[in-house]
């Protein structure tokens, strides 16, 4: 674990590397000296500019706790390092030790208004764009017709609710005023473009409204307009900054030192609050935390509060610095970072990465963009999650996404914007524009309000292509293997006929991710292999379904390992401590820790991947969980199992979930049916099994010795088309013994599809196997019986051998060049 750790520093992977070393402490009998040396890295990581001081504070008092004798000057250290960080938390100044750096960084900030997202340079620019028709009509639809709408008087209190937080964590709905931050700015926009005073008083009227407001909220324990992702907040303080030179002092001082004031108080309490802290390197970083770097860029050198203003500056930058090196780190030359949930990835997560560049331009005339490799991959990222459904794009729904219609989030509106930062990049619009859907700025942009007027801010923006269609870029490979993710995606084509699946493997981000290690998904013709369940009802505080079935083992393709009573790992969103106790249905206990053992890609003719999920299942009933999956173009999947417990009375379960009931077809064989499209499934090893059915009418989630029934805002949607699974087989063996062999193929077709492929055991010493005909050719696929993942394939065709050669042992991949290892924060 701290080899791990250490190499995950040297690539700056900081969080995978607190991540390893929050698992190596909370491992058992792990010795005092080796619990040291996590503790000292984990702060090291934490403290490099005290940029985590809260959670630098909670670990160093757990090292005081934990170990009572270490030396009095460690321990003295340690002390005067949370008093710093209790400094760097509660003062509103920067540090002495930081004070020269935020100076250096305020001088480069342009000192006259506008400098948020627009400045003197590109208004002219934004007008010009604003004559393009399609940018015209959107102003008339979505901006001037909101700022028309805004309220003249506007009023404090409306009777508005919203959300808060209390000390249990639970949340309650209390009073809130009334906020007009997306109308002000609305109405600003519309004073710069066509000079009419009249909008540039109502919006200044709104701004001094939502100041108080500002205020009020913070006494409340509610965010601003109870908007989560504080995009009317951003607004406002944009607004305000557009209308500087407009404002009289005191105007300033009470609307901009509001804002100011608001950054500052609940960025540093903001565990009390629905956000919390979100910290920019594992998250969208779309909490009030990011508010620092604007409330900062808007009233640095004001005379409102200096000393305020240089530490939000300062502590915002080095925040979204970290932000853009981490996404950076995690996407490499793949794309995708994060998260693997799109439903948050291709939404709201981009949004503090254009925001940021778009600040920066304006406020330094520095463009960040062409050195941002997860905003120049990020198209590959959205290619690789589409699947060509029969109405539009479909998307297998990894972690937190809900398994409602696996509808793609449309990605239209992060591609355009990434085509405004980096419009001249051939390779970046021969990927961007094929997936920019019809008419996105009518259709689609009014449906993110923290982005609602960002078409007029792309003056950049390239022609858009007419009538495009729905179509994914042609992908030149049949696999992409995306490490730092944790997902392998697989695929026979491009086209709705072929065949499309997924691997959830080497999972270091745990952002929305589940108990999922070496699962997998598969689609042709419909979602044939899917995962099941769904978080819909979680606002409500109908956490028990997402906790207890949706996030766990045994909601995926997984396999499961029952030891009594094991304890249920947590999800977010708590279960209610008055429900009745209950104990993990044999799944995975860490969401992160798995191992990628092979991957190769080479031949066009299959695909192999290995995982090793051991270290994410408890070590007190875990030896070895490998999985070896070989997919043989265009419909076929072996895949192999070795399965080792502690204890040989400790159940094993295999796993499948579809979405309709299996229709049995022999004692080894089974059958899924989905939209138009048919699973073959057939065990060959172990020789002696039980095949036990789960599912139908309140049987569809059940573990645990219950069934999770849906949350009630869940429940309409059993009437609609949904894919949360309704189904699941079990493949056990018969015989009780620690170490097990499990193989099963796996064929996927259209619904016509009459039979399963012919298939005969192998068995030779030391591995085992399948050998199988398909297109006219045998199929020899054996897997090592024990030690490291190993095997052979071999494909004979008209008594010729075409192919014979051990798996890949180790990563192969088509050669792509990577990011360089050494860039650091500017």
């Amino acid at each position: 674990g701290l080899a791990l750790a250490e190499r995950q520093c040297g690539e700056q992977l900081f969080d995978f590397a607190t991540t390893t070393l929050a698992d190596l402490l909370a491992l058992p009998g792990v010795p005092p000296e080796l619990r040291a040396q996590a503790y000292r890295r984990m702060l090291r990581i934490l403290t490099r500019d005290l940029n985590e001081p809260i959670e630098a504070y909670a670990w160093a008092s757990r090292m005081l706790q934990d170990l009572p004798r270490m030396p009095e000057a460690e321990k003295e250290e340690l002390r005067q390092l949370m008093a710093d960080c209790l400094t760097k938390r509660n003062g509103r100044a920067v540090l002495p030790a930081e004070r020269a750096a935020a100076e250096k960084l305020a001088a480069k900030v342009r000192r006259d208004h506008p400098r948020l997202f627009l400045d003197r340079e590109t208004w002219p620019k934004i007008v010009r764009h604003w004559s393009r028709p399609e940018i015209r009509e959107f102003y008339q639809k979505q901006v001037r017709s909101l700022a028309e709408s805004a309220p003249d008087r506007p009023p404090l209190e409306a009777g508005l609710t919203g959300r808060t937080r209390r000390a249990s964590g639970r949340y309650e709905k209390v009073p809130r005023p009334c906020f007009y931050g997306t109308e002000a700015a609305a109405c600003a926009l519309v004073w710069m473009l066509e000079g009419d005073r009249t909008f540039r008083d109502k919006a200044i009227r709104l701004l001094t409204v939502s100041a108080a407001a500002a205020r009020e909220s913070y006494s409340a324990g509610v965010l601003a307009g109870d908007d989560y992702y504080n995009g009317t907040m951003l607004y406002a303080m944009a607004a305000c900054d557009w209308l500087f030179d407009e404002l009289s002092p005191q105007e300033r001082r009470e609307i901009a030192g509001a804002f100011l004031e608001y950054a500052v108080r609940f960025e540093r309490d903001g565990a009390c609050f629905v956000t919390g802290r979100d910290r920019p390197t594992v998250s969208g970083f779309y909490g009030v935390r990011m508010l620092k770097w604007y409330a900062g860029l808007l009233t640095l050198g004001e005379g409102i509060d200096d000393k305020a203003a240089l530490k939000m500056l300062y502590e915002g930058w080095r925040d979204h610095e970290e932000m853009l090196l981490a996404r950076d780190r995690v996407s490499g030359r793949d794309g995708g970072f994060v998260s693997v949930a799109n439903n948050y990835l291709m939404t709201t997560y981009l949004w503090s990465t254009f925001n940021y560049l778009a600040s920066c331009r304006a406020a330094f005339g520095v463009d960040r963009a062409p050195e941002t490799p997860h905003l120049k991959y990020f198209p590959q990222w959205c290619a690789w999650n589409a699947i060509p459904g029969p109405h539009g794009f479909l998307d297998f729904g990894l972690g937190d996404t809900g398994n409602l219609d696996k509808k793609l989030p449309d990605p239209s509106l992060a591609l355009l914007e990434v085509l405004h930062f980096l419009p001249d990049d051939p390779e970046l619009r021969r990927t961007a524009l094929p997936q920019v859907r019809n008419a996105p700025l009518d259709l689609h942009w009014p449906d993110r309000p923290y982005r609602r007027l960002h078409p007029l801010l792309l003056w950049n923006l390239p022609e858009l292509p007419k009538n495009a269609e729905n179509n994914a870029p042609e992908l030149p490979e049949h696999a992409r293997f995306f490490p730092h993710l944790g997902v392998i995606f697989l695929r026979s084509g491009s086209t709705p006929d072929d065949t499309y699946a997924c691997i959830s493997v080497n999972k270091r981000i745990a952002q929305h991710r589940h108990y999922d290690a070496n699962s997998f998904m598969i689609y042709k013709h419909g979602f044939l292999a899917l995962d099941t369940g769904t978080r819909i009802g979680f606002r409500r505080g109908d956490f028990e379904h997402l906790n207890a079935y949706y996030a766990q083992t045994v909601a995926h393709n997984a396999v499961l390992i029952h030891m009594p009573e094991e304890p249920m790992p947590p999800y977010w969103g708590s279960p209610r401590k008055d429900r009745t106790r209950y104990f993990c249905h044999g799944g995975q206990d860490r969401t992160t820790g798995d191992q990628c053992a092979a991957f190769d890609a080479s031949d066009r003719r299959y695909v192999y991947a290995a995982g090793d999920a051991t270290p994410v299942y408890s070590e007190k009933k875990c030896r070895l969980a490998l999985r070896q999956f070989v997919f043989i173009l265009p419909d076929i999947f072996v895949i192999a199992d070795r399965v080792t417990s502690t204890r040989p009375e400790y159940r094993k379960d295999w796993l499948l979930h579809a979405q309709n009931e299996p229709v049995p077809l022999d004692d080894r064989t089974f059958r899924f049916d989905a939209g138009s499209g048919r699973l073959f499934c057939r065990t060959i090893f172990p020789k002696k099994f039980r095949r036990t059915v789960v599912g139908g009418p309140g049987h569809e989630f059940e573990a645990s010795g219950r069934n999770w029934e849906l949350p009630p805002d869940a429940q309409k949607l059993w009437n609609g088309p949904n894919h949360l699974g309704r189904w699941r087989v079990e493949i056990t063996p018969a015989e009780t013994r620690t170490a097990d062999r499990l193989l099963h193929v796996i064929q996927v077709g259209k619904d016509t599809l009459p039979a399963m492929v012919e298939t005969e055991p192998v068995e030779t010493p030391g591995r085992f196997g399948v050998r199988l005909t398909a297109d006219g050719g045998t199929w020899t696929v054996e897997f090592a019986s024990d030690g490291a993942p190993g095997g052979r394939i071999r494909l004979e065709k008209d008594g010729a051998v075409l192919l014979d050669r051990p798996l890949a042992e180790g990563i192969f991949t088509p050669e792509r060049s990577r990011a360089d290892a050494g860039r650091q924060p500017q």
